[in-house]
Formats: C-alpha cells, structure tokens, sequence
C-alpha cells in the first residue's frame, strides 16, 4: 500500500525484476477516503500483464505469475487544462488512465506553515448518472492510475483481463477536482491538467 511514488515504483521495480513472488494476494482496498487504485497504481499494470487471477475470487484475488507476460500500453487519448471546481470530461474507452496535476500557489505553502494545507477531492460521476467523491493524494495522481472502471473489489481487478464491458455504475464519465479545507470550508481554485489514456492489454496472450 504505497502513499508516495518513490514508494510505488520500488514495488513495481520489485514485480518486474526476478526477485517477483510466483504467488500474490491482492485486494483492492484503501484508506482515508482514498480511491483505491492510487494505492500501488504503478504495480496495477504489471500485476495484469504478468499474474493470472486463479478462481474462485472473493475478497482478495489469489495471483499466479505467468511464464510469459502480457503486452500492455498507455495509449494518449486526450489532454485538459481547467480550473479546480470545472467538470472535466472523461473519453471513452475500455480502460482510462489518468495523470492529475493539482499546482498549488503560494498560499498553500503558507497554510501548511501556519495550520495546513487544503485538501484536494475528487468527484466521479458514473455513466448511470451516480455521483462519488474521493480523497486525492497530488503526488500519486500526478503519477497516474488507473480511472475507469471503478474498482472496489477483487473480482472487478480481476475482471479488468476481460473483453466484457463494465456495466454504466463502474464507468467514469466526469470528473471534478476541488479544494477543501482541513477545517472545513473551500479554498480558491487552482489549475489543474488531466492527461488521458487507453491502458491498453492483451486479454488472452498465448501461455
């Protein structure tokens, strides 16, 4: 459960080097109101390309590490630049990943001297009109993770490797960053860029 990306590249440094465990348990969880695939997102990609989910899945996924790993890119679908608090939408596509910038001013710097620093929140909506909001740590969304489909469960990571479509509840069609402050109330708006992309993977490679 890595909070930092130093952190969540030396995981996935770990997977993608010989030392990587044949056998893994995954779930798909997280704290403080986190989305849950920020946590470790570096690792997602390699966790899919190079395990195999063993059924039967419940609340954590038994992974079996293949002898040859799937092919997997992220292919640049689109770019925004807007301000906090401004709809942004989310392209189409089986996988998105997305890299979220949220530049902070010199009054965040004073605020976390003097009392702390305002909090970004992030809010899905979903293609079947439900709205959900999340916790953003800046450092990890600047780095990327995967967007849509929602995630919460081990079954629906696993069923990331399928060719079946996502029912409308788990598809991200929106998003929306504010600031919050830690003591309650909003804070001015800041710039912030989105950058999109197809996490593109091979759904049934040779063995």
């Amino acid at each position: 459960m890595a909070y930092t990306p130093r952190l969540a590249h030396e995981n996935a440094a770990w997977l993608a080097s010989d030392q990587a465990a044949p056998w893994i348990l995954f779930r798909a969880v997280s704290l403080d109101n986190r989305l849950s695939s920020q946590d470790d997102a570096a690792s997602w990609p390699l966790l899919l390309s190079q395990y195999d989910p063993v059924p039967p899945i419940a609340t954590f996924a038994l992974l079996r590490r293949r002898a040859t790993q799937r092919a997997w890119q992220l292919a640049p679908l689109s770019r925004e630049a807007v301000t906090g608090g401004e709809p942004i939408a989310v392209p189409r596509a089986p996988r998105v990943w997305a890299r979220i910038d949220v530049q902070s001013g010199w009054q965040d710097a004073v605020a976390a001297a003097l009392l702390a620093p305002p909090v970004p929140w992030m809010t899905l909506t979903f293609a079947d009109g439900h709205s959900m909001r999340w916790r953003l740590v800046p450092a990890l969304a600047r780095d990327g993770f995967l967007l849509s489909p929602y995630i919460n469960s081990a079954t629906e990571f696993a069923a990331l490797l399928d060719s079946t479509p996502p029912p409308p509840a788990r598809v991200v069609t929106q998003i929306q960053v504010d600031l919050v402050s830690p003591l309650g109330g909003g804070w001015s708006p800041r710039p912030v860029t989105v950058e999109f992309f197809e996490f593109q993977i091979e759904a049934t490679p040779g063995a």
